[in-house]
């Protein structure tokens, strides 16, 4: 009981309000959403949303959200889209940062993009663990896109 004092006392509650105080509520509602957060319940249609296993399923990912773009967005993004699906990494890169940089995109989209980036650049890192000398090129063009 004596740790329950003291931890009200850290809380800012007084001992004989401890049961109903609103800092206590706080301080339940927030552990219960670290822990909700850090185990990843409710793991439905959000789950694996930011890291797509493949480019090729992020490339779909990203269609998917840009479905309805039109003009130079679009065509951004089909070309995006099919240079991931056809290995061309390097053009991924660069249309991918494209896109970044067109801005006024919708969450949806900002997310698919967010996980296409990842999604590339996981693969460029391990074609130059391997030694691929287009994956570093690549990974070369898709850092100089992150900075601007």
């Amino acid at each position: 009981m004596k740790g329950s004092i003291q931890w009200s006392r850290c809380a800012g509650v007084p001992r004989n309000d401890l049961a109903r105080s609103p800092a206590l509520a706080l301080w339940t509602s927030m552990l219960a959403g670290l822990i909700l957060v850090t185990s990843s319940c409710g793991g439905g249609d959000g789950a694996g949303k930011l890291t797509p296993k493949s480019p090729k399923d992020a490339a779909s990912g990203l269609e998917t959200a840009f479905s309805g773009a039109s003009g130079e967005v679009s065509q951004t993004v089909s070309a995006a889209a099919g240079a991931m699906k056809s290995g061309d990494y390097e053009k991924a890169a660069v249309s991918l940062g494209t896109l970044r940089g067109a801005g006024n995109l919708s969450l949806d989209q900002g997310i698919a993009l967010h996980s296409s980036m990842l999604s590339l650049e996981e693969q460029l890192i391990r074609g130059v663990e391997a030694g691929d000398p287009k994956a570093r090129q690549a990974y070369e063009v898709m850092k100089r896109m992150k900075k601007k």
